[in-house]
């Protein structure tokens, strides 16, 4: 049995370091990953790899299927170290993000076998993980994002008052209303939260 990844807090990192996506879900059409798209997240990896000290990853997306297909061809991404996993602090191992992903793991075809499988070959290969809780994400993703709409430097600013048609008073009511959004689930960024035209 291994033992337990090591935690690595956030405030410890230093250098150049990079968030990196390549495993969101949105990357991932079905349960079978088209080689030209693992290709290119493979390239995209390598890229941060080589560039970046430190590449980081939500830990919730190494157990989509598709995902736990393409490590199992490149288990150094694990084994090496070359992805800092972020798990939430209420999940004590990889295995409890499966719940997470039921929708996806029925559409793959996984039985009970496949999953206990996939979260032990995580759990086994990554030795350090970035502990981390959802309100601190929650907060400092909306400090930048409401920082950057109030810089009058800004290009997200610059476009919506220009190209996006908005005006000052528009601009403000939807800083105000990033304010007070629940910035937890994903689905909230991705799906256009922003006021309509």
């Amino acid at each position: 049995m291994t033992s337990a990844p090591k935690e690595r807090p956030a405030n410890t990192l230093s250098g150049p370091r990079v968030y990196s996506t390549e495993f969101h879900p949105s990357h991932f059409a079905g349960p079978k990953l088209a080689q030209n798209t693992e290709d290119q997240i493979i390239r995209s990896l390598k890229v941060k790899f080589l560039t970046k000290g430190i590449v980081t990853i939500n830990g919730g997306h190494l157990l989509n299927p598709p995902v736990v297909a393409l490590l199992r061809k490149h288990e150094e991404i694990l084994t090496d170290g070359l992805l800092l996993p972020a798990r939430r602090i209420d999940k004590r191992e990889f295995g409890d993000y499966l719940e997470d992903h039921k929708d996806v793991i029925r559409a793959a075809g996984w039985n009970s076998e496949d999953e206990k499988s996939a979260a032990s070959f995580i759990e086994e290969r990554v030795r350090i993980i970035l502990p981390w809780r959802v309100e601190q994400a929650q907060d400092a993703y909306r400090s930048r994002l409401v920082g950057g709409l109030q810089d009058p430097r800004s290009l997200v600013r610059h476009s919506l008052l220009n190209a996006a048609g908005f005006d000052e008073t528009r601009l403000g009511e939807m800083i105000n209303e990033i304010g007070h959004l629940d910035l937890k689930p994903s689905v909230m960024v991705w799906s256009g939260v922003m006021p309509s035209s």
